[in-house]
């Protein structure tokens, strides 16, 4: 059997390594494309959170208007 190269090794190894790191690199974009990252899911449950606020204060806002427009229909 022929030996190998330590350089040849090396240069194995050193491919190896960087086939990995892209690999990691391209997933890690792809999540962060699809909204999936730590960070972005806790920005949308926290905007989730803020517009059921929203929504309920426009309600209640609302409510009150109208009760306000019937005092002086009548």
């Amino acid at each position: 059997m022929k030996k190998i190269k330590k350089s040849t090794l090396i240069g194995i190894l050193f491919a190896a390594i960087v086939c990995i790191g892209v690999c990691w690199g391209v997933s890690y974009f792809i999540d962060h494309i699809n909204g999936n990252t730590k960070t972005q899911i806790e920005a949308q449950n926290e905007m989730q959170k803020y517009s059921e606020e929203a929504e309920n204060t426009m309600n209640e806002n609302s409510q009150w208007y109208q009760d306000e427009l019937e005092k002086y229909k009548n």
